[in-house]
């Protein structure tokens, strides 16, 4: 159980982020649908503003990502649990005019055209960044031009490519108190998120004997 709550955070993470990257979109909700491996991951997503949420379920696992650029914050959430794990947030990563800005862009990654394609009706820009950092590896984008935002993303990771693509795309505003912490929940390590015990600290006990003099 935990290793696949950890295949969902890592094709989590790597979907949301991504398509927190676009500034400018609007606001809207989708179906999502991510392959990562041999897994299929379900779920939702939901934009208003700056703010991106992201539901996910993976057999009986269920996990949130809540982006909150205000508060420079990304919470990972483990609702079985009623668990969190805070992150702090990364405008490089995730802001649109980065995309744009060639100069800052070259600083982490490359921008590689290729082209437009239609995706789930979407007329979109096509793109590939090849990033600096090993950990990143590559990414496509499909950039909806009437959207303004990533409805599909496809990404290379040390431990497979994940593919995340947005359906059933409704133009409307959610409601704002899915972008915020559901009350209860304990804020844990990200090692605990999903089950793990935490480290214990060494017990107190007798100082061992000091070393005798040699003669």
């Amino acid at each position: 159980m935990i290793r696949q709550f950890k295949l969902i955070k890592a094709a989590l993470f790597m979907g949301a982020v991504l398509l927190a990257a676009c500034a400018a979109a609007a606001d809207f909700s989708a179906d999502t649908v991510t392959q990562f491996g041999s897994a299929s991951i379900t779920g939702k997503i939901y934009r208003r503003g700056s703010m991106i949420r992201q539901d996910t379920i993976m057999g009986p696992n269920k996990s949130t990502i809540i982006i909150r650029p205000d508060k420079k914050v990304v919470w990972i959430i483990n609702p079985a649990l009623k668990r969190y794990s805070e992150m702090p947030y990364n405008p490089k990563v995730a802001d649109v005019s980065v995309l744009a800005n060639e100069k800052e862009l070259s600083k982490f990654a490359v921008k590689k055209k290729l082209g437009s394609e239609k995706v789930n009706g979407y007329d979109c820009e096509k793109f590939e960044l090849t990033f600096k950092d090993k950990q990143a590896n590559k990414s496509t984008i499909w950039l909806a031009k009437k959207l303004q935002f990533p409805i599909k993303t496809q990404s290379q990771t040390p431990n497979g490519v994940v593919t995340s693509q947005c359906k059933n795309i409704k133009a409307s505003t959610p409601d704002k108190k899915l972008f915020e912490l559901p009350t209860g929940y304990k804020k844990v390590s990200p090692r605990e998120l999903g089950g793990a015990q935490p480290v214990p600290a060494p017990k107190p006990g007798p100082k061992p004997p000091a070393p005798r003099p040699k003669k």
